[in-house]
């Protein structure tokens, strides 16, 4: 069936209103787009250099803000929540750390402090600290090559081939078979400051707690 022609004018005419108010809609939506962005990678940016030029024997700092829009809760409500903060390569004793990783509900990220170029963490509790062990940081504590299959840890130390699933026992790592039994000490209070209450194997050790306060080490670096 063929439209009239009065018809067929007619559905130009509103086709050629709806093209500029789509053209304006998808603008507005991509300035959105770009702020949120910028927003969010500017934090995170700033936060992760500040914390960083704060610590010592620590390879790298990422921060990632939580909640969306970033913008809205930046700009308008005065801070960020929701956010992790993550240290890597991390020279500590009795056991070099892999990465620790800070998490909280409530992590704010404080807009007058970034404004300045210095971060400033704030927050209540519970936070969650989660550290993990690489093969090479439990290696180099054991004097052996650590490698991982599935949930079992496989090493030859002092001569005796150990095939194991770790274990936790209070503060340590405990590695035993029927013959013999290797602890490996998590680190200090000042990196984990909590009772640990979760061990997670993979390609490596993850060890995590939940505490009142952010660990000292954390908090001496992410905080004015």
């Amino acid at each position: 069936m063929l439209l009239q022609p009065s018809r067929t004018k007619r559905l130009k005419r509103r086709s050629s209103r709806l093209r500029p108010l789509l053209f304006k809609t998808f603008g507005v939506l991509a300035v959105i787009v770009l702020i949120e962005v910028g927003t969010r990678g500017c934090v995170d940016s700033v936060t992760s250099r500040s914390i960083h030029s704060k610590t010592v024997g620590v390879g790298d700092v990422n921060v990632a803000s939580g909640d969306v829009p970033a913008a809205i809760h930046y700009w308008i409500l005065g801070g960020l929540q929701n956010g992790s903060v993550t240290m890597h390569d991390i020279v500590a004793t009795p056991v070099s750390i892999a990465s620790l990783q800070v998490t909280s509900e409530d992590l704010r990220f404080s807009r007058p402090a970034l404004l300045t170029g210095k971060a400033d963490l704030t927050g209540s509790a519970p936070y969650r600290t989660t550290v993990y062990l690489s093969p090479k940081n439990l290696g180099d504590y054991l004097n052996a090559t650590v490698r991982f299959q599935t949930n079992h840890l496989v090493a030859t130390i002092e001569g005796h081939n150990m095939n194991v699933v770790p274990r936790l026992k209070g503060r340590s790592i405990v590695i035993a078979d029927e013959r013999f039994t290797y602890e490996v000490p998590l680190p200090g209070k000042a990196y984990l400051p909590c009772a640990p209450d979760a061990l997670g194997v993979g390609n490596g050790i993850a060890v995590s707690c939940q505490s009142d306060a952010l660990p000292p080490f954390v908090a001496r670096a992410a905080t004015r």
